[in-house]
C-alpha cells in the first residue's frame, strides 16, 4: 500500500488510518533526524489523525500519540516516516527496551557531538569498542538510536562503572543473558505447523527462473532440512556471478536446493563471510536468475535492484518480500555493530517490520533482501525478536567492501 498523504483539514477515513504509512504536509524527519512540528498549524494536523488524540511527542525512536481510546487495529506503521506508537498512557516512550543507563558520571568520547551530526556514526563504533576494551568491558553489540546508545555487555559487568553518556548521547545497557541471541543455534530448523508459504518450484513451471525471495533449502540431513530465503545476484571484480544466502541455513556440503531437497540443486556455497551469516553461492549450469523482486500491491511490476546501499539513515523506509511472508514494509531504527569473539565488527541495522502483520517476519525469512525506496539493497534479514516487531538485519555494505556489486545494467543472468 502506497503512503497516504494527509493535509490540514482532511478527515482520514478508517481505510487511510489503517494505511501502513501516512505522510504529512510537512517533514518529521530531515537527514535522519526527527523534528517535532514547531507551528500550531502543523501540530493540529498531526493530532487530527486519530479522533481521540490528547497529545503527541517524540519518544525516541517513536512518534508517540496519546489517545483517550485506541482505534481498532491495524494501525499505521509510521507517520511522517517516524514509527508510530499509540498509547493511552501519558508517559509512553515506545516499545524499545533501552535497558539501564550507566551509573558512572563519566562521559565517554566527548569529542564527538552526535547531537549535531548523526550521519557519521559508523566510524565512531570502532572508537567506542576500543574505549570499553581499555576499561576491560566486553561489548557484544552497539546500536545508536536518535539521542541514545544501547549496548549489550557481558553478564559480569558492573553497571556502576559504565559511562552514563557516550559522544554527548545517553548510554543504556543490557546484559548478554537478558537479550535474545540471533545466532544460528537459536533459530528454528523447521517451520512451525500451520504456517502457509509458497513452496512452488519456480524452475519446474513455465516461469523457469529464480528471483530474490524464493525459498531455498539445505541438503537432507538425518531426515530434515533447513529452509531460508534466496538473496540477490552480485558479481565480483572479474564479473563472476554469485547469489547471496543465509549461511546458517546450509550444511557443510554447501548444497543449495530449491525449494527443498526433493526439488532442484541450484548451486553450492563457494564463499562464507565469517560471523555475518552471509554466504555466496555459485549457480549450477543453465540456472536463470532475475535480479528483480516479485510484484506486490504497491508495485505490481516488482523492483529491479539498482545497487547496494552505502549510506542509510535513521527512519529510512524499507521493504522485504519473500515466499514465507509475502510483502512487508518497515523502518530503520538504528545503525549498529555486533562484536564477535574475535573482535570482528559486523555492521547491522535495528529495524521494525510491518505493523499490520500478525505473524511478522519468520525465521525462514533469513537471507531475504531488504530494500529502500530507491531499490537499493540495505541489508539481509537475520533475526526477529520474539513477541516484538524488532528485528536485526546484517548490512550489505560488507559486500561492497569485499569487491562485490550488483551488475549494471542487469535484469537476468544465466549460469553457464
Amino acid at each position: 500500500m502506497s503512503p497516504v498523504a494527509f493535509t490540514i483539514g482532511d478527515s482520514l477515513p478508517p481505510a487511510a488510518i489503517n494505511a501502513r504509512r501516512i505522510e504529512l504536509s510537512f517533514p518529521l524527519v530531515v537527514d535522519g533526524n526527527a523534528i517535532f512540528p514547531s507551528s500550531e498549524e502543523q501540530r493540529r494536523e498531526l493530532t487530527s489523525i486519530f479522533p481521540t488524540t490528547q497529545s503527541a511527542w517524540i519518544g525516541s525512536p517513536y512518534l508517540v500519540i496519546q489517545v483517550q481510546e485506541l482505534p481498532p487495529p491495524p494501525w499505521p506503521l509510521s507517520i511522517g516516516r517516524i514509527p508510530l506508537h499509540l498509547s493511552t498512557e501519558d508517559d509512553a516512550n515506545g516499545t524499545i527496551d533501552r535497558g539501564d543507563q550507566g551509573r558512572s558520571r563519566t562521559a565517554a568520547l566527548p569529542q564527538y557531538n552526535l547531537r549535531n551530526d548523526a550521519l557519521h556514526i559508523l566510524p565512531i563504533f570502532t572508537d567506542i569498542v576500543d574505549y570499553f576494551k581499555s576499561k576491560h568491558v566486553v561489548v557484544h553489540d552497539i546500536f545508536h538510536f536518535p539521542g541514545f546508545f544501547r549496548l549489550t555487555v557481558a553478564d559480569d559487568t558492573n553497571l556502576d562503572t559504565l559511562p552514563w553518556r557516550i559522544s554527548n548521547q545517553a548510554a543504556f545497557y543490557k546484559l548478554r543473558s537478558q537479550e535474545q541471541d540471533p545466532d544460528a543455534s537459536a533459530l528454528r530448523v523447521q517451520q512451525p505447523s500451520g504456517v502457509l508459504r509458497d513452496n512452488t518450484n519456480y524452475l519446474a513451471n513455465h516461469i523457469g527462473l529464480l528471483r530474490p525471495g524464493v525459498i531455498v533449502s539445505s541438503s537432507l540431513s538425518d531426515g530434515s532440512w533447513s529452509s531460508t530465503t534466496l538473496g540477490i545476484l552480485v558479481v565480483d571484480r572479474s564479473e563472476t556471478p554469485f547469489i547471496t544466502v543465509a549461511d546458517h541455513g546450509f550444511n557443510d556440503d554447501g548444497e543449495v536446493w530449491h525449494p527443498d531437497p526433493s526439488g532442484t540443486l541450484i548451486g553450492k556455497i563457494m564463499h562464507r563471510f565469517p560471523d555475518s551469516d552471509i554466504a555466496l553461492v555459485q549457480l549450477e549450469k543453465n540456472i536463470k536468475f532475475d535480479n528483480k523482486t516479485f510484484g506486490n500491491v504497491d508495485n505490481p511490476d516488482g523492483t529491479i535492484l539498482s545497487r547496494i546501499a552505502t549510506k542509510s539513515l535513521l527512519f529510512d523506509n524499507i521493504d522485504m518480500d519473500n515466499l514465507f511472508l509475502g510483502y512487508c514494509v518497515g523502518q530503520i531504527l538504528a545503525p549498529g555493530v555486533r562484536v564477535e569473539g574475535s573482535g570482528l565488527m559486523i555492521q547491522h541495522y535495528w529495524i521494525i517490520m510491518d505493523a499490520s502483520s500478525d505473524q511478522g517476519p519468520m525465521d525462514g525469512s533469513c537471507g531475504s533482501a531488504i530494500l529502500n525506496d530507491d531499490g537499493e539493497v540495505v541489508g539481509f534479514f537475520r533475526f526477529k525478536k520474539q513477541g516484538s516487531r524488532d528485528c536485526y538485519a546484517v548490512s550489505s555494505e560488507m559486500l561492497v567492501k569485499a569487491g562485490y556489486q550488483i551488475p549494471m545494467p542487469q535484469v537476468q543472468t544465466d549460469a553457464k
